[in-house]
């Protein structure tokens, strides 16, 4: 069986859908992953990059990065927080490739969402930005952050302790779109997940509430979205949530 399916499977094991993960690894890391670390892991997210995998884990408190090329081989662990700084409370991470060969690599820690990139040449950005410092228009602390990347742009999704949602573009260029409220196309009620995924050049998003009822969304490319949609008919009490694109 091949890393890559392997990695797949332990998803799907999970509850998780290939190709993007937002779940809790209980198994380790991941198959031929460099050397295994203590707790491994509290959350992992994955991202294709071209013909390869970038994973991130966030393993006691630290973000550490791995990669996976065309022949399934995995790179050992790099210390993400060694080179961009130790984020207090780290309680989730996502990922997401864009236009110019970028890794965008989202954190949630103490309450705040923050961002970092790895560029087409290996190298990162000098430090942690926050997220939570621009003008999200959340007074919450942030509880969930999902990234997806769209025609080459980044677009994130934050929710907050008190149920307010919000989203906003990061063009390649490195500028950020306004924040848009997502009270009417995710809902107000308080959630313990969130995803998001491209799919056919629109941006799709999906939250688990604290009552375990899944609501999901869809921006088109001309920045309309489409009313809430509940997800009905699963089995068990849901926890967690993950989207991917699929050609099915």
């Amino acid at each position: 069986m091949g890393r890559h399916r392997a990695l797949n499977d332990r998803r799907r094991a999970l509850g998780g859908a290939p190709g993007r993960a937002t779940a809790c690894c209980p198994h380790g890391q991941p198959e031929g992953a460099g050397v295994d670390h203590p707790s491994w892991c509290l959350w992992s997210a994955v991202t294709s990059v071209g013909t390869g995998l970038a994973l991130i884990g966030l393993a006691n408190g630290r973000v550490y990065h791995a990669t996976q090329d065309a022949n399934e081989v995995w790179t050992e662990w790099g210390d993400v927080s060694g080179k961009l700084g130790v984020l207090g409370n780290a309680t989730q991470v996502t990922v997401a490739h864009t236009s110019g060969g970028e890794t965008q690599v989202g954190v949630a820690a103490d309450g705040k969402a923050y961002h970092g990139i790895r560029k087409s040449d290996g190298s990162w950005s000098a430090d942690w930005g926050s997220v939570s410092g621009l003008a999200t228009g959340l007074t919450a602390k942030v509880n969930g952050m999902s990234f997806a990347s769209v025609a080459g742009d980044l677009q994130i999704v934050l929710t907050a302790a008190d149920g307010n949602k919000k989203h906003a573009t990061r063009k390649a260029a490195g500028t950020w779109s306004t924040f848009g409220d997502l009270g009417d196309e995710l809902g107000r009620d308080t959630t313990i997940g969130v995803d998001a995924t491209a799919v056919n050049g629109e941006f799709q998003a999906a939250v688990v509430t604290t009552d375990g009822k899944i609501k999901h969304t869809l921006r088109h490319a001309d920045g309309k979205w489409d009313a809430t949609d509940q997800v009905v008919g699963y089995p068990g009490t849901v926890e967690s949530i993950a989207l991917t694109g699929s050609t099915d």
